[in-house]
């Protein structure tokens, strides 16, 4: 019975000094809480933006944050980026309200440091950096917010802001790119093609490759000539945009329906492909439509931050070589052609980036050459004369001195007529 009462007098002791310690620490807390503000200094705990301001008096308060905004001015860049372009801004167009932040204090708490922005300066600002482009095409507003809040934060370093990607007013669905060419070939196999293949997507940030879309679709069995006709449309819709082509080929001689530098051969069998990769952050989508006589293609998405032109220069024409075999079959006076003659071509194409009116880059983006074929003949043998004729052949072959010489060229050529080489604005 006495160990017991031992046992609860040290319970009762035990449970004394914990109420006072907890009662210490509790109220101790308080009465400091309570001197801090009687003393008129912040409180622990309280900040102004990342700023902590605890144990400062108001006009401490004050007095720091003016220092620490002059410290974010002077340490600070924010840059305006529109496609290529990185320009930084004038942060005068930031204005801190000194006042209106210290009233908000509230102890023990975080409170936003107000600042404003002038959205008529910014503006002008947008304006003066970018002439070529409209103020009034940009999300003003948004774009005030976001820098506010950058702002607000009071921490040093550099932001870029993306006016193209995040506040520029665009539409999503309007047509970026267009073409228009006149069927050829087989316009069974073209409308086979587009029965289920109307509308393709290109998927954001991805590469595209017309040979494994087909191969996905099964339509390996549509004859080259056909797929030619429509790879040289899409390359046609493509080129003028900032997409970049990953493989391209040409054939050996240029087809009619292409016109010279826009031509893009595809065949499964040799492998050869069209090729490209979407670098934006939505899908596009290509849109092949047909009538009688035509193949349209769109490419439908959001608009570019720069517009296309390409340009096609240096285009030079060669004549065939004229090539006369002898034959004892023919009689005199006859000829025959075997192998009629084509011209070759040379072409540079290049693709020029323009923001507004203004030219920023240009961009070579092929160097196309066809070889010319020579032209063929058979003369009969007794047409040569006897001191250059060997009796033992039956057949001889004598290649005229004329070489393949350029017989026509241009310094510069504009796009094709049958296609709109130009995008980057939307339209209908």
């Amino acid at each position: 019975m006495r160990k017991n009462s031992q046992l609860m007098k040290l319970f009762i002791v035990l449970l004394i000094c914990t109420a006072f310690i907890f009662s210490s620490s509790h109220f101790g807390a308080y009465a400091f809480e309570k001197s801090q503000k009687s003393s008129g200094k912040y409180i622990k705990g309280t900040s102004i933006g990342s700023l902590l301001i605890e144990g400062k008096s108001q006009f401490e308060a004050s007095e720091f944050l003016q220092k620490k905004y002059a410290d974010w001015i002077k340490n600070t860049t924010i840059f305006f980026q529109y496609g290529d372009n990185r320009t930084p801004i004038d942060l005068k167009l930031f204005h801190l309200d000194q006042v209106k932040t210290i009233d908000m204090i509230k102890n023990g708490q975080k409170t936003p440091v107000s600042i404003d922005i002038d959205s008529n300066k910014m503006a002008q600002q947008i304006s003066l950096l970018f002439p070529q482009i409209s103020s009034k095409d940009f999300a003003i507003d948004k774009l005030s917010k976001k820098m506010i809040e950058m702002a607000s934060s009071l921490r040093s370093g550099n932001y870029t802001l993306n006016l193209f990607d995040e506040y520029l007013k665009t539409e999503t669905n309007g047509i970026v790119s267009k073409t228009t060419m006149k069927i050829a070939g087989d316009s069974q196999e073209l409308q086979l093609f587009l029965t289920s293949n109307s509308k393709i997507e290109i998927p954001a940030q991805s590469n595209f490759s017309l040979l494994d879309f087909l191969k996905n679709q099964k339509l390996e069995g549509i004859s080259p000539e056909t797929l030619s006709f429509i790879a040289t449309a899409i390359y046609n819709v493509v080129l003028p945009t900032n997409f970049s082509i990953n493989e391209r080929d040409i054939g050996n001689t240029l087809p009619p329906y292409a016109d010279l530098g826009f031509e893009a051969k595809l065949d499964p069998k040799q492998n050869l492909d069209l090729a490209f990769y979407n670098p934006n952050k939505g899908n596009y989508f290509l849109e092949l439509n047909a009538d009688k006589n035509n193949l349209m293609v769109s490419l439908t998405g959001g608009e570019f931050p720069y517009t296309y032109k390409m340009t096609a220069t240096g285009i030079a024409h060669f004549a065939p070589k004229k090539i006369i075999q002898y034959s004892p079959i023919l009689s005199p006076g006859q000829i025959k052609v075997t192998t009629v003659g084509v011209f070759g071509h040379y072409v540079k194409v290049y693709k020029d980036e323009y923001l507004g009116d203004a030219k920023m880059n240009q961009e070579l983006v092929s160097e196309d050459y066809y070889s010319p074929v020579p032209t063929v003949e058979i003369h009969p043998l007794n047409s040569t004369s006897s001191e250059s004729i060997t009796t033992t052949s039956t057949l001889q072959t004598q290649q005229e001195t004329q070489s393949s010489n350029i017989v026509q060229s241009s310094p510069t050529s504009s796009t094709q007529s049958d296609t709109t080489n130009e995008s980057g604005t939307n339209g209908n």
